[in-house]
């Protein structure tokens, strides 16, 4: 599981907008594959929320993120989408 500390940069996840009206929501747990700079090397869906949209915003943010060198070479990052009340 990826720890806060070892995120120098992360990027938030764009909600989409056709996500929100038909009040979709969700986790998505995806495995990260870490370089040696602690840069994203390759990002895969383990476990969907259920939404393509959703599963497809929290891939194209968590392969901008950056980890300190060191990380583990594997890590499971959670991305949770929840509309606000």
């Amino acid at each position: 599981m990826a720890r806060a500390s070892d995120v120098v940069k992360r990027v938030h996840p764009v909600y989409p907008l056709a996500s929100r009206r038909r009040g979709e929501e969700g986790e998505v747990s995806l495995l990260a594959s870490i370089g040696p700079r602690g840069e994203v090397a390759r990002v895969t869906v383990l476990e969907s929320s259920g939404y393509t949209a959703l599963d497809e915003s929290a891939l194209n943010a968590v392969r901008k993120w950056l980890f300190s060198p060191g990380t583990p070479e594997k890590l499971i990052v959670p991305v949770i989408f929840k509309l606000e009340q």
